[in-house]
């Protein structure tokens, strides 16, 4: 379903998406983190690492919806129920033990980590001194300097 398809009653982040314009503030954030698999599951699996996309509300650091890559279905489901409605600005302790709670299997430490970085990612932009930023650290100041 396309952002601006479907019922934005039942799902509020297609209706923050389809509200934003380029002249307003973002109503949505997308930050994504990424960490190796270890390598016993890396050898089993098409991907090598395991991707993590939280979608944040910039207003209040709600975290209001989240995707996973290189992780089982029925992990996806459980792992988005966790992370939804934590706040990333209170820093990534509480979501990591929710996930040391309820995502039990190898994996688990890459998703912590995944998740860590996404949130590092988070911190860099809400710590940016201007738009043209360099949001993985590449060269540890914001581009064009």
């Amino acid at each position: 379903m396309d952002w601006d398809e479907g019922d934005h009653e039942a799902n509020p982040l297609a209706t923050r998406v389809a509200d934003l314009s380029p002249a307003a503030s973002p109503a949505v954030v997308v930050v994504m983190g990424y960490a190796r698999l270890p390598q016993v599951l890396a050898s089993r699996q098409e991907a090598a690492v395991v991707a993590v996309e939280l979608a944040v509300d910039p207003g209040d650091s709600r975290i209001i919806d989240a995707n996973f890559e290189g992780v089982p279905a029925l992990g996806q489901r459980v792992l988005r129920a966790a992370l939804l409605g934590h706040r990333l600005d209170d820093g990534p302790g509480a979501i990591l033990e929710e996930i040391g709670r309820c995502y039990i299997c190898p994996s688990q430490r890459a998703v912590c980590t995944a998740v860590a970085h996404a949130h590092e990612v988070y911190r860099r932009y809400r710590t940016r001194s201007d738009l043209t930023w360099d949001p993985i650290g590449a060269a540890g100041r914001p581009m064009g300097r």
